[in-house]
């Protein structure tokens, strides 16, 4: 069953956008005061129960005879939880005297929120794949979103044009418009397949990055009826020693180890299942950090390390961070993939002035490898990873080594995702 609901944190969602589905291949008029119909189901392998993670199927319509661009979907008293408003590597240049953008993807600048996928015609919808921590519902959001006229979009909107091995944004009018607006072709074997790309149309949208330009807004809850657990959330508080009062709303549940995850002021950060509480190290976002450990599947998380950080954690797999000697940013690959550039080792210590320690047999010795038993070797200033394999167990060492020696956990912004960084 179908039920109008809103996203949470869409930290995976997969986006799609579908042809017109009427027969005719027109808009059908939209219901009277109703521009943006946003519906979805619970995918089937999801089970209602709190704390789990959970798949929802959404479908976000627009079902007026103009067009939608998407800019946000904000959540109440949390903000910004997804954005259409894309970055690419490169430059982006506007031409003033063609009224052209210029875009180079070789030239290293600064990532800008420039390009938009969600231009949707009438009667089109964007299909999303949430993964959502089934707790603290219902939950409020808005969706921004700007609606545009045949002439707005001849004024405003800048289409990809290709030519020459050059890339240019630039606006369209009549057929070559009507070119642009048009859904891609069907498949031979199923003509009725939806387009299998993320977002046939990319276009840019200056008015989506001024704040003078004001969106409109479309409110949704997400609100959907849990299962409960054998072991709640008030029999953790109780196990805990503390009250609800303490924990308040600061608390998650880390469903790949069936234990509720709670902050407060007498315990800190602490894991807590039937048979007792584990103390974990800080973090500035635990429904983050638990979301990723939860979904990480078969797969792998790395964390950058700060020195001196590094020395408490030669138990794990470290891997040295590499730098681009072109623009300085630092990459895991052995090429910059902004410039194309080969990284370094970052820093490059000089071999006669700092002695580094060995992470498997701690040898102290110049050298960025161990003479001994060539592992790699931590230096004072360097910048390391982690790289954090699937499984219970590991994760649970790593949380412990880290409560242990007093390190904490930081989710900070980068490139469109988090960043894990393990310091001090």
């Amino acid at each position: 069953m179908r039920r109008p609901v809103l996203l949470a944190a869409l930290l995976a969602a997969g986006c799609g956008a579908s042809p017109p589905r009427n027969g005719d291949g027109g808009a059908k008029p939209p219901p009277p005061g109703q521009e943006l119909v946003v519906t979805s189901e619970l995918e089937f392998s999801s089970l209602p129960i709190e704390g789990e993670i959970g798949t929802f199927e959404v479908w976000i319509r627009n079902a007026t005879n103009q067009w939608v661009i998407l800019r946000d979907l904000v959540q109440a008293d949390v903000g910004s939880v997804m954005t259409w408003q894309v970055p690419k590597p490169g430059t982006l240049l506007y031409n003033p005297a063609t009224d052209e953008f210029e875009y180079d993807p070789k030239r290293a600048d600064k990532p800008r929120q420039a390009w938009n996928g969600s231009l949707l015609c009438p009667g089109e919808e964007i299909h999303l794949r949430p993964k959502i921590r089934m707790l603290h519902l219902p939950r409020r959001y808005r969706l921004n979103f700007f609606l545009l006229g045949r002439a707005d979009l001849e004024t405003q909107v800048y289409f990809e044009e290709r030519k020459d091995r050059q890339v240019r944004y630039r606006r369209l009018r009549g057929q070559a418009l009507d070119g642009a607006l048009a859904p891609p072709a069907r498949g031979a074997e199923d003509p009725k397949a939806r387009p299998r790309v993320s977002s046939y149309r990319t276009v840019v949208f200056p008015h989506a990055e001024t704040v003078l330009e004001t969106p409109q807004q479309a409110p949704f809850v997400l609100d959907v009826r849990l299962d409960g657990r054998p072991f709640r959330l008030g029999d953790a508080i109780e196990k805990a020693g503390v009250t609800a009062e303490d924990v308040g709303r600061n608390y998650t549940y880390f469903a790949a180890q069936e234990r509720w995850v709670l902050r407060a002021e007498k315990t800190g950060l602490v894991m807590v299942n039937s048979r007792g509480a584990l103390r974990l190290p800080e973090t500035n976002n635990i429904d983050t950090l638990f979301f990723l450990f939860d979904t990480m599947g078969d797969g792998s998380l790395s964390f950058a390390v700060r020195s001196p950080a590094g020395e408490h954690l030669r138990g794990f797999r470290l891997v040295s961070a590499r730098e681009c000697p072109k623009c300085r940013a630092r990459h895991d690959g052995p090429k910059c993939p902004t410039c194309d550039e080969l990284t370094v080792p970052s820093p490059e210590v000089p071999r006669t002035t700092t002695l580094r320690d060995c992470f498997k047999c701690k040898t102290r010795t110049p050298e960025l490898r161990c003479e001994v038993c060539r592992q790699p070797t931590l230096g004072p200033e360097d910048n390391y990873k982690v790289v954090l394999h699937a499984g219970r167990t590991e994760i649970t060492r790593l949380l412990k080594v880290l409560a242990d020696s007093k390190l904490r956990i930081e989710l900070v912004p980068d490139a469109g995702g988090m960043k894990l960084v393990i310091r001090r």
